[in-house]
């Protein structure tokens, strides 16, 4: 019998055992990746891209506006046709 301290480190290890395990998706990737060529190529002006889905899905957080946001989706949509 281990104890209510034993069984809190068990859970401890397999939180942080499953936290290592978790990896972008390829369509994270490539959006990420696509980001980056963005941003290298002075395209990306005001905002960021905080969050991206699994399925590439990405979300643009604006400083007050969206000023920027057609300009990225543009070059967003440029790089995505390179890397299919």
């Amino acid at each position: 019998m281990m104890g209510r301290r034993g069984d809190t480190l068990i859970l401890a290890a397999v939180l942080l055992a499953g936290c290592a395990t978790f990896q972008n998706t390829p369509a994270q990737d490539r959006t990420w990746a696509a980001y980056a060529a963005c941003k290298a190529q002075g395209r990306v002006s005001q905002g960021q891209i905080y969050r991206v889905e699994p399925d590439g899905r990405w979300w643009f957080r604006g400083t007050d506006t969206l000023y920027g946001y057609q300009e990225l989706q543009a070059c967003m949509r440029e790089e995505f046709a390179k890397r299919k």
